[in-house]
C-alpha cells in the first residue's frame, strides 16, 4: 500500500541503532524514560512489520514519513535500512539516521551530511551495506566512559538522573527543528541548526 505514494515526498527517518532482540515480535515503545543509554529516541506505535524492521507511518505537511527501527542486533542495522530503501525506491537524500555518539557529551547533537562510521558498528554496517557513506546521520551524544575497555557495558547502562534531564531536553526541544528542517529542506539546510 505504500508504494503507491509519490517517492519524492517519502522521507525514511531510522531512528534507532541499538541492540535488540532480533527474534521479538513485539509492538514495544521503548523510550529515554528507563534511562538506558542504548535504547529508541522516540515513541513510535508501529503499524507495520517486516522480518528485520517495523515501521510507523504518518503524514507532515505534503510529506509521508517514516520511521524506522530494527529488530536486528545494532551491528547489522545496514540490513534493515538497504531492505527499506530496496522496498520503497528511495534515494539516499530521503534517509537520516539518528544514533547515539560516544564522541560527544551527553546531549550534544550535530547533522552531517555524510562521513565514516568513527567506530560506531552499527553506522559501519550501515555504510557497507549501502556501498556508500553519503547519508545523513544526527548524531546525539552519550560522551565515553572513563574506561574505553567497558565500552560495551557503557552504552547498555542506564543514564543517570543529570543526563537524563539533558536528554530529554534535546529530544523535545532540538531533535524535532532537526527532523522537521530535514523534512522540508534536506540536509544541507537542516544543517544550519548545528551550533
Amino acid at each position: 500500500m505504500l508504494k503507491n505514494i509519490d517517492n519524492h515526498h517519502l522521507k525514511i527517518l531510522y531512528y534507532k541503532i541499538s541492540n535488540s532482540n532480533s527474534n521479538s515480535n513485539s509492538n514495544s515503545n521503548s523510550n529515554l524514560d528507563s534511562n538506558n543509554k542504548n535504547q529508541s529516541i522516540f515513541i513510535s506505535e508501529s503499524f507495520g512489520f517486516c522480518k528485520n524492521y517495523e515501521w510507523t507511518k504518518f503524514e507532515f505537511t505534503k510529506y509521508s514519513i517514516i520511521f524506522s527501527k530494527p529488530f536486528t542486533f545494532m551491528n547489522l542495522s545496514g540490513i534493515a535500512i538497504s531492505q527499506m530503501l530496496k522496498t520503497y525506491s528511495l534515494p539516499l537524500s530521503n534517509l537520516l539516521v539518528i544514533y547515539d555518539e560516544m564522541d560527544y557529551e551527553v546531549g550534544k547533537i550535530k547533522l552531517k551530511s555524510q562521513g565514516g562510521a568513527n567506530g560506531h558498528n552499527g553506522v559501519q554496517n550501515i555504510i557497507d551495506h549501502l556501498s556508500t557513506d553519503k547519508f545523513a546521520r544526527l548524531k546525539i551524544g552519550i560522551d565515553r566512559p572513563s574506561d574505553p575497555a567497558h565500552k560495551a557495558d557503557y552504552v547498555l547502562n542506564k543514564f543517570n538522573s543529570q543526563e537524563n534531564l539533558k536528554l530529554q531536553k534535546v529530544l523535545k526541544e532540538r531533535v524535532p527543528n532537526y527532523i522537521d528542517s530535514f523534512i522540508i529542506g534536506g540536509v544541507q539546510k537542516a544543517m544550519n541548526l548545528n551550533k
